[in-house]
């Protein structure tokens, strides 16, 4: 699964990278957390969606969607996650092991 996209801009000498993420209404396991979550595009769209002449806004619209919520797991973290100074592999552990 993937979200988002990063892709470099040439802008003088040095690419700028953008990064865009596409948000969409909270699935079932999201709901709680937050208002919106991030789509979740599945493996299947990666081409139409990475594929430049691929110009069929209806198709890539019908896949901004909530990701299946069965297809997730949730799980509290700890609020080290809301800096994004802390790269650390603790974001990822679940509260009750750190």
């Amino acid at each position: 699964m993937r979200y988002g996209n990063e892709y470099p801009i040439k802008k003088g000498e040095k690419p700028l990278y953008i990064c865009t993420t596409i948000t969409t209404t909270p699935n079932e396991l999201t709901k709680d957390v937050h208002d919106r979550m991030p789509v979740i595009l599945p493996p299947e769209t990666y081409d139409q969606w990475l594929d430049r002449k691929f110009n069929d806004t209806e198709i890539l619209k019908s896949t901004l969607v909530p990701y299946e919520a069965d297809l997730m797991d949730v799980y509290p973290v700890s609020d080290i996650v809301n800096s994004p100074l802390n790269k650390s592999e603790q974001c990822l552990d679940t509260l009750s092991s750190i």
